[in-house]
């Protein structure tokens, strides 16, 4: 199955899920996105993945959302 530009920005990997939160062990991101309630799936060979949504929701941001933060 094929996928656009724009739909590929929406997909966090492993690596960048790493760089953001500075693990650099999968066991202690797994553990850091299960803590926080943040969905993810293993992609082949076991690679961590979720999505920008997926990332977000645990914060009730977006542009749904009508609390004002400021």
């Amino acid at each position: 199955m094929e996928t656009s530009n724009k739909e590929s920005t929406h997909l966090v990997t492993e690596e960048q899920l790493k760089t953001w939160t500075q693990y650099s062990r999968t066991k202690d991101l797994l553990d850091f996105l299960r803590a926080n309630g943040i969905t993810y799936f293993r992609g082949r060979g076991g690679s961590v993945m979720t999505t920008i949504q997926a990332v977000n929701a645990p914060l009730k941001v977006g542009k749904d959302d009508s609390q004002d933060f400021f």
